[in-house]
């Protein structure tokens, strides 16, 4: 049965920010943890920076260094997405700007994870977002770097907002990038604004598949078999979402683990963190175990993620969810705890 055997914090106890988010993870081959998230005043403001902290391990958990501030000049910051490129390059992905339909993905690079490039637009003259949106890239079984990609388009007169999934590749190691189309929903009769922040693994037959953040109470999932460049129709899944972030990784016997909420009502409450299992990648899923879970509060959140969250009293969300490569019988997580740390927790399967 999978238990959590470790709880650690990568935030500092004294931090110079008031609100903390959207944390993401990446294993080192010297065996130490990078972390990243971004903190500022609220979710959206334009204080918000991107901060990065170096674990290493502490019994079964582990022990952070003083984070490092990342980003040097004052805008709203979002999403960090740490990945490692085919060739062994890290790469730390985030977003610039709001509003959220018209951001930007900017990109440090770093072969040791302690010395980065400057920063740089990920793609230039992008509007939107392109790159990883929350959750990691993936290497395809062709030697692709897939990234799990989102737009959202803002309402206007007599439309509402949408949203759309796509995935992102590169060839070339991320110097550059070939969006994918959309994919396919139908909005017309899809329960809200539509889906966002995919999470992509490689499937025990080579395929990818990808698991989605909806409005419709449901994680929907889709598949390609071209590598990423084109997705089957989108399907509800049996995995409630509560429209917020969440995260899978394949493991090597084939089992996709996710980290989630469990509410199934879409900005329903975010208090209860779980992990779940599928053995059909993706389409059927079942409970293992409780990472951490809260007295429900709705306080300080009145269903939007850009720039009102200012208490976050209740709240365990934003998953990242990886295989700990010392030791595939474990995940490590890192969430968002009541917006005022990220934690990581350690769980034996």
């Amino acid at each position: 049965m999978a238990k959590v055997v470790a709880q650690s914090v990568a935030t500092p106890t004294d931090p110079a920010w008031r609100q903390c988010h959207a944390s993401t993870l990446l294993h080192m081959p010297d065996g130490d943890l990078l972390c990243s998230w971004f903190a500022g005043e609220a979710e959206g403001s334009i204080d918000n920076s991107i901060w990065l902290a170096r674990g290493s391990r502490d019994g079964a958990g582990w022990r952070f260094e003083d984070a490092e501030e990342m980003t040097d000049f004052a805008d709203a910051h979002w999403n960090p997405v740490l990945g490692q490129a085919p060739g062994g390059e890290v790469a730390l992905f985030y977003k610039v700007g709001r509003p959220i339909s018209r951001w930007q993905t900017w990109v440090r690079r770093s072969e040791d994870g302690r010395l980065w490039s400057r920063p740089e637009e990920l793609v230039p003259g992008d509007v939107g977002g392109r790159g990883p949106v929350k959750n990691p890239p993936v290497v395809s079984r062709d030697g692709a770097w897939v990234a799990p990609a989102s737009v959202e388009a803002a309402p206007e007169a007599g439309r509402p907002a949408v949203w759309d999934c796509f995935a992102d590749v590169s060839r070339d190691g991320g110097v550059t990038w070939q969006a994918s189309s959309p994919f396919p929903i139908n909005h017309a009769t899809f329960e809200g604004a539509g889906m966002i922040q995919p999470t992509i693994w490689v499937g025990q037959d080579g395929r990818l598949h990808a698991l989605t953040r909806t409005t419709a109470g449901a994680a929907w999932r889709s598949t390609s078999t071209d590598g990423g460049c084109s997705w089957s129709v989108a399907e509800p899944t049996s995995l409630p979402n509560n429209n917020s972030g969440l995260c899978a990784v394949a493991h090597v016997d084939g089992t996709v683990f996710c980290a989630h909420n469990t509410s199934d009502v879409s900005w329903g409450p975010r208090n209860e963190l779980v992990l779940s299992k599928s053995t059909d990648d993706g389409r059927t899923w079942e409970a293992l175990c409780e990472i951490e879970r809260l007295p429900e509060s709705h306080e300080g959140f009145d269903g939007q993620d850009a720039g009102v969250v200012t208490g976050g009293q209740g709240e365990l969300s934003y998953p990242t969810l990886i295989v700990d490569a010392a030791d595939p019988g474990r995940l490590l997580v890192s969430y968002t705890r009541e917006r005022s740390a990220i934690a990581v927790a350690t769980i034996e399967l």
